[in-house]
């Protein structure tokens, strides 16, 4: 499932930090992601590029790489801190804006961020890819499990 990564040594999951986490988040982690970091916390999955939706069509992208969960609180206000600069400096979309202090990031690519989306569901959140130049989300899956159903690589293409 995971790459082996032989420059960083990802610590196992501390499954005692779970809750701290998301106490400190406001949200219920999915048991899948959970179960997932619980192989290894954080780095590069095997299967690392999935399809998301656009209006003009179907996107791939890379995942990029997992924050182990000790991590995700900190890059969720880097995340939200963003949002609110966006906020100070423009009227327009405000609403939209507000919304995106709902999707936390749980891996990275450049600019481009895997988020888990609260937006309609505090409990079970669904997955989008978040670009954070542009500001703007698409949409991967209905809930993590779909996500990791959905990864697949480009060198079995």
């Amino acid at each position: 499932m995971w790459r082996i990564d032989h420059e960083n040594k990802y610590k196992p999951l501390d499954l005692n930090i779970v809750g701290e986490v998301e106490t400190t988040l406001g949200y219920k982690l999915p048991k899948s992601y959970i179960e997932l970091l619980g192989i290894q916390n954080g780095g590069e999955l095997q299967k690392n590029v999935i399809h998301c939706e656009k209006k003009t069509g179907t996107k791939s992208v890379c995942t990029g790489r997992f924050y182990p969960l000790e991590k995700v609180a900190i890059n969720f206000q880097e995340h939200i801190n963003i949002i609110e600069e966006q906020l100070a400096f423009s009227d327009h979309n405000r609403d939209i804006y507000q919304s995106y202090k709902m999707i936390l990031p749980i891996s990275v690519e450049n600019h481009g961020y895997v988020c888990l989306d609260y937006r309609n569901s505090l409990t079970d959140p669904s997955v989008v890819y978040f670009y954070d130049e542009d500001l703007v989300d698409y949409y991967i899956a209905s809930s993590f499990d779909d996500f990791l159903k959905k990864l697949f690589s480009l060198d079995l293409m």
